[in-house]
């Protein structure tokens, strides 16, 4: 764990197999299957339910520092106790709780690598003895941390201009799901993804044994994506529990500064009115319609683009692309859109971007039927995987 910027933020089975019996560390799971705790967990650990523990009563938000202190003091944890959580599916929840912790100030909080899943195929004992500890009076000194948490008007205000990561399997970014199988109760009005979102779903952070991927292994995942430690970065999932994953992933093992989690999420994004909503490139890719260059806003009678840097990848304007494929720029009569676009649908696309290597002409407040029009989109030349196919090498 010595290449992570944090390193302390985990702990591994042969530690906790140690500190079983130490009273200075009190174990808590936190499992997406609520159940799951009183089947078998380890010894010592105290259950919390993620549903109605973590949150309030009435309404969707967490609970308050005050009742967190009073949720921690019930499960005998004092000034001096590390809390070590763990759960199944990767840590799924663990991390949810964990990044909550962190929300309300608490700080003493480390995550069991790889969770309930890497204690079983250690085949290391589960109890069903449920412990009873005396409650400590235990307060919390330090404030809230509003600055790890987005909420939607920020998310709205800042699309392309941070990176945002949705952690969502595949099928739910291109829109094909609203929810994973097996929880279709949470659900959102709309499917599809917020605009310019990086769809890396978070368990590729996690190694088959459940423990996180190296640093090095991490770093190659998000920066891949554009998803660097000079951005400004908000992760985001359903609720909000699988990207506090990938915000673990980013802000304690990669330390990265200025990561936020989304606990909105789709439900909540999916449900407004009137915001800007993307299906997938690749759905949309099998209709033979792929992404135009540029992160793009409809203003006025034209949507225009935003700027690129060099080495920044295309952004998926897949809903923008559709329309243009149909019907040329929206409510523009200059058909030089489609026209353009079908020649985009031409070139190939190395996982459904192509990298800017070049400098770029495009600027803020181009009209996309100007800039195709004008021929600025660049030079073609033969693509190297297909030599009979243009690709698209630069913006020159």
């Amino acid at each position: 764990m010595s290449d992570y910027a944090k390193p302390d933020v985990l702990v591994d089975v042969d530690w906790l197999e140690g500190h079983i019996g130490d009273d200075s560390v009190r174990l808590i799971e936190v499992d997406e299957d609520s159940a799951a705790y009183e089947k078998g967990h380890i010894e010592g650990a105290v259950g919390w339910n993620w549903t109605t523990d973590l949150h309030t009563k009435v309404g969707r938000d967490y609970v308050s520092q005050d009742e967190l202190a009073g949720l921690l003091s019930a499960a005998g944890v004092g000034p001096a106790t590390t809390v070590v959580l763990y759960g199944g599916n990767n840590n799924w929840f663990a991390a949810y709780a964990y990044w909550i912790l962190k929300l309300r100030g608490f700080d003493n909080v480390k995550l069991l690598d790889g969770g309930r899943k890497k204690w079983e195929l250690e085949s290391l004992p589960l109890t069903q003895e449920v412990p009873t500890y005396a409650a400590t009076g235990l307060t919390i000194d330090r404030a809230d941390r509003p600055e790890i948490r987005a909420l939607r008007d920020e998310v709205i205000a800042k699309i392309g201009q941070v990176g945002l990561v949705d952690v969502r399997s595949p099928e739910e970014y291109r829109g094909e799901k609203l929810a994973p199988d097996h929880l279709p109760q949470e659900q959102s009005q709309v499917p599809g993804h917020v605009p310019g979102a990086a769809n890396i779903p978070w368990a590729k952070a996690a190694n088959e044994d459940g423990t996180f991927k190296s640093a090095d292994e991490l770093r190659e995942l998000y920066e891949t994506e554009g998803i660097t430690s000079h951005r400004e970065l908000i992760a985001y999932c359903r609720i909000g529990e699988r990207s506090s994953h990938t915000w673990f992933a980013l802000q304690e093992l990669l330390g990265y500064t200025n990561v936020k989690n989304y606990d909105g999420s789709w439900t909540e994004y999916g449900s407004l009115v009137g915001v800007p909503v993307e299906l997938g490139a690749e759905e949309l890719g099998k209709q033979g319609v792929v992404a135009v260059p540029a992160a793009v806003v409809v203003d006025g009678d034209h949507e225009r683009v935003r700027a690129l840097q060099v080495g920044e990848q295309l952004a998926r304007v897949v809903n923008l692309q559709h329309r243009v494929a149909k019907r040329g720029c929206h409510r523009c009569q200059n058909r030089c859109c489609e026209q353009e676009a079908a020649a985009l649908g031409r070139l190939p696309l190395k996982g459904h971007f192509a990298e800017v290597v070049g400098d770029l002409s495009l600027v803020s407040g181009d009209r996309l039927c100007d800039v195709v029009g004008g021929g600025r989109l660049g030079q073609r030349v033969q693509g190297e995987g297909d030599p009979g196919r243009p690709s698209l090498r630069s913006f020159a």
